[in-house]
């Protein structure tokens, strides 16, 4: 049985996250992410256009009310930002594979880093939009134990990569989980009691 330690852990001393060598996201995605962006700008500009023509048509008069026109310059910015927020975005999207984990970076101003362990990995899926798929990109996405809907998801990868990362998820997840197995059956085995030989004599132990 193995003797319980609890020791102190000079966390100045810990390696620093900054050093591991994180990869960008494929320049292709940009153009994928540029195009979504901008389906969704016309949308929000078409809201804007459409409320303005609706306003114009109910005052019947040369000019539309004041309202109209602060929609349709809200509708105007709002598309903009949103464009220029995701494309900005994608430079700040940047992961890693080590050998316990993986690690995925994102947001502009509200930043994000997800660390997820391969023992918590359940399931690893592998997600194709219909503008990625032009560019042979796709997505994986990580489901851990408990989560419904997927905890962690990298876009913007080569198909042939994202395949082969996906194989070598699963392959680390079942060596994972095939050692916690093999360690908690050592464990089982050394904490189960001697069997030990009692001899009697007499009726008495």
């Amino acid at each position: 049985m193995k003797e319980f330690s609890n020791h102190f852990i000079d966390t100045s001393q810990l390696p620093s996250i900054d050093e591991v060598s994180f990869l960008s996201l494929d320049p292709k995605y940009k153009k994928v992410v540029a195009i979504n962006a901008t389906l969704v700008s016309v949308l929000i500009i078409g809201v804007g256009l459409l409320f303005y023509w609706w306003d114009y048509k109910l005052a019947k008069e040369e000019n539309p009310q004041f309202l109209a026109v602060v929609v349709l310059a809200a509708a105007l910015l709002i598309a903009l930002f949103v464009w220029v927020i995701s494309i900005l975005g994608v430079s700040r999207k940047s992961y890693a594979f080590r050998e316990k984990d993986v690690i995925y970076r994102s947001g502009i101003i509200l930043k994000t880093e997800i660390v997820i362990p391969y023992n918590r990995v359940q399931h690893v899926a592998l997600h194709e939009g219909m503008i990625s798929r032009i560019y042979q990109l796709a997505a994986l996405e990580f489901y851990t134990a408990g989560g419904a809907n997927g905890d962690l998801k990298i876009p913007g990868i080569p198909k042939e990569q994202a395949e082969r990362i996906k194989q070598f998820i699963v392959d680390m997840v079942h060596q994972v989980n095939f050692e916690s197995t093999a360690e908690i059956n050592d464990n089982s085995e050394e904490n189960q009691p001697e069997n030990k030989d009692v001899s009697t004599a007499d009726g008495e132990f």
